[in-house]
């Protein structure tokens, strides 16, 4: 018990040592040693434990919230793409750059590309890019520049346009050539 209680700090391990040290020769290291041992090396690995369990419910959590914005993400692109199917050409299977303007303008859709972070002003710009002389967008690949827009946030933004745009000219050069 006394050995508990110095440990668990019930019981100064100093006052138990005072005791045994007259009657047990060199127990002054040996309960350094105990102690030493007990505090730094037991104590820890429960505390790592615990820790551990922490920073893996941290992580489930983290996941958590990264399905959330994945589902949020896909259920605000499905309704922008209804929104957008609002606006093909009469009588044809594409947007052009005159009912991209108008989406980019249109109140539930600027609402929907807000909420995800996207300024309709660079969905535009992404439009003119990706579209190049011919200025339309088949309606089969919607889903294809929509999921690519989704990349025109933060720092990434700058650096997929950067590339998209060498990209494209070298195509186009490689075309006319």
């Amino acid at each position: 018990l006394t050995v508990y209680q110095s440990t668990t700090g019930g019981l100064l391990w100093e006052d138990a040592l005072s005791c045994l040290a007259g009657a047990i020769p060199h127990m002054n290291a040996l309960w350094v040693l105990y102690i030493g041992l007990v505090v730094f090396a037991i104590m820890n690995t429960v505390t790592g434990i615990f820790v551990d369990q922490a920073m893996k419910t941290a992580h489930d959590d983290q996941r958590d919230v990264a399905m959330e914005e994945f589902e949020k993400r896909e259920i605000r692109l499905a309704a922008l793409k209804a929104t957008m199917k609002d606006f093909l050409v009469m009588g044809k299977n594409y947007l052009n750059r005159t009912a991209m303007f108008k989406i980019i303008h249109d109140r539930r859709a600027s609402e929907l590309m807000l909420k995800c972070d996207i300024d309709p002003r660079d969905l535009f710009s992404f439009f003119d890019l990706i579209c190049g002389d011919g200025k339309r967008i088949w309606w089969r690949d919607v889903d294809a520049f929509l999921n690519a827009s989704f990349r025109l946030k933060g720092f990434a933004r700058s650096m997929d346009i950067a590339a998209l745009s060498y990209t494209h000219k070298t195509r186009r050069i490689q075309l006319k050539g």
